[in-house]
């Protein structure tokens, strides 16, 4: 969606301010239900969270940390927050793995450009 957030019913606040202030509102996907945004973490931006946390799941209940990025829409009368269907998941405290391991598998077992 381009960084674009679309706001329903919500005269006078923007994108950037719902954003920061969704503590506690339901997070759905294309497919329905994902979770509950437990915290909002600002890195480089103060006015604009980076990164949504999220709790998902049953047992054991997981936290998940979403990019903004992956928001399309607000409605803060409802306290939802719609994210595209499939957020680039992040388990909270090991997007440094991550990131170590694509690096790893790309290095590795991916095709070497040709020259």
């Amino acid at each position: 969606m381009g960084g674009e957030v679309r706001i329903i019913r919500a005269p006078g606040f923007d994108a950037d301010y719902w954003l920061g202030r969704c503590q506690g509102f339901r997070v759905e996907t294309a497919f329905g239900a994902w979770g509950v945004v437990e915290e909002t973490r600002f890195r480089s931006r103060l006015d604009r969270p980076d990164l949504i946390a999220v709790r998902v799941g049953r047992l054991p209940r997981r936290r998940v940390l979403v990019s903004v990025e992956d928001v399309e829409e607000i409605n803060p009368r409802e306290g939802l927050l719609r994210v595209r269907s499939f957020p680039d998941e992040v388990p909270a405290g090991l997007g440094h793995v991550r990131q170590r391991i694509v690096r790893r598998v790309q290095r590795h077992w991916l095709p070497k450009p040709e020259a």
